[in-house]
């Protein structure tokens, strides 16, 4: 019976495996670092900015009791990262009594022109007894660009 100690051939090809693992993953982590740092991507394109006009919307106050309303025509554009209007822009106006949908340019928008601005005629802005301020919401969606919120205080005056 031999010895385990006295057996010197059973842990010769163990490092020289060890090696060649270490060899091909050194270069399988270069060949995927390489191929990662020569693709280009796409730029990222931005909604950057949102104008509301009128901000802030105030209404009437005929009393922290009673329900308090202004019909006010409302104008939105978007900008991108070079501070360009971007056209084709879709608005979503909702809170404060208001659920209204518009695109640039098309016949929901008041002014008909694809100019980067959408514009709400006769928005009515209600603020229930008890609320002294709330906020209309503003989302603005455009082709290639990811969605964008914001809103516009609305106040008893």
């Amino acid at each position: 019976m031999k010895h385990i100690r006295d057996d010197r051939d059973g842990l010769e090809g163990l490092p020289l495996q060890l090696l060649i693992m270490a060899v091909v993953a050194g270069l399988a982590l270069v060949v995927v670092v390489g191929w990662f740092s020569g693709l280009s991507g796409t730029p990222v394109k931005n909604i950057k900015t949102i104008s509301i006009e009128p901000n802030p919307i105030t209404t009437s106050n005929p009393g922290i009791n009673v329900q308090a309303k202004k019909t006010v025509d409302v104008t939105v554009c978007a900008f991108d990262q070079s501070d360009t209007k971007i056209k084709g822009i879709t608005v979503h106006l909702s809170g404060v009594g208001v659920d209204r949908t518009a695109t640039d340019g098309k016949s929901t928008d008041a002014d008909g022109n694809e100019d980067g601005c959408v514009k709400f005629n006769s928005v009515v802005v209600i603020l229930p007894p008890g609320v002294s301020t709330s906020e209309l919401n503003v989302e603005v969606t455009a082709s290639g660009y990811p969605a964008k919120s914001d809103m516009a205080p609305v106040y008893r005056s």
